[in-house]
């Protein structure tokens, strides 16, 4: 289980950067929209800060994470929040196979 923990945690480390380039992406060329409206007015103001913003602080959340992912809450935490990311990649690609 310990394995699936820290292969699961390193691969949301890699779906939050992802997510970060697709949402800068899709929105500055406007093809979707933020939906979190604080980082909607970071996008607006800065798309820069944006991209900073929520690069560091997913990988504030993982890093919190792996340090301790021995404990039963990251063990139970873990697997839904990669069932979040996992969706939001599907309406990355839903939207990129729409532009296309």
């Amino acid at each position: 289980m310990n394995k699936l923990i820290s292969l699961s945690l390193i691969f949301l480390f890699f779906l939050n950067i992802g997510d970060a380039l697709a949402t800068h992406y899709w929105v500055t060329n406007g093809f979707a929209e933020e939906l979190n409206p604080a980082m909607k007015v970071l996008l607006e103001f800065s798309p820069a800060l944006f991209l900073f913003i929520k690069i560091v602080t997913g990988s504030i959340c993982v890093w919190i994470l792996w340090s301790r992912r021995d404990g039963k809450f990251v063990k139970v935490l873990t697997l839904p929040l990669l069932g979040v990311y996992l969706t939001i990649l599907f309406l990355h690609l839903r939207i990129l196979f729409q532009v296309l």
